[in-house]
């Protein structure tokens, strides 16, 4: 999710693609569809992974197996998002 918001929000801006995962959401394109759900995806999705990663004593395993399905099936929309705003606006 995070590659596929840096290339968007780097076409549009021609350079700048604010690398830094906790900015990023912020300035994906004001004219992306869904803007607002697409940048709150992003920034629960950098939360969760920052738990799985940091988390010194992880919840049990069930309640990561939900949010990892959970994720999954929002990263792929979110993906797909990122894809039709890179073809619609000729990025690609």
């Amino acid at each position: 999710m995070y590659h596929a918001a840096r290339s968007i929000v780097y076409a549009e801006t021609r350079g700048d693609d604010y690398e830094k995962h906790h900015i990023i959401a912020r300035h994906l394109p004001p004219q992306m569809p869904n803007l607002v759900k697409r940048e709150q995806q992003l920034t629960n999705a950098r939360f969760l992974r920052n738990e799985a990663d940091y988390d010194v004593y992880p919840f049990n395993f069930s309640e990561w197996e939900a949010d990892a399905k959970f994720l999954s099936i929002t990263a792929s929309d979110f993906v797909q998002a990122c894809e039709e705003f890179a073809l619609t606006e000729g990025y690609v």
